[in-house]
């Protein structure tokens, strides 16, 4: 049974909870600002991406540039850890940087 579904819009009180695909950048345009984000990348590629790391660093920078934030807003972003060959890889590190060059 599902119980939500992409382009659902839930009003929980004075907060609405957005069902959306992070990747699409039309995804954004009906939102306002947000206070919050929660976020559990990588999405709809789930482990594919350790192929093409490049793939999802381009991926999670163009959700993050699309994200309707302002100073005030807190991402929570729920990063995973992934095994290769007995390893695990530290997929994000790019990402984070990336983040941190951006402010």
């Amino acid at each position: 049974m599902t119980i939500a579904n992409t382009g659902d819009i839930w009003t929980i009180g004075r907060h609405k909870l957005f069902v959306m695909d992070s990747p699409k950048a039309a995804t954004y345009q009906t939102m306002d600002k947000t206070a919050l984000v929660f976020t559990s990348p990588p999405y709809d590629k789930q482990r594919l991406y350790l192929g093409s790391n490049q793939d999802w660093q381009s991926m999670m920078q163009l959700v993050f540039a699309n994200l309707p934030t302002n100073e005030q807003t807190q991402i929570i972003v729920n990063l995973g850890l992934i095994h290769k060959d007995n390893e695990w890889v530290p997929y994000w590190e790019p990402w984070i940087e990336y983040m941190r060059a951006i402010g």
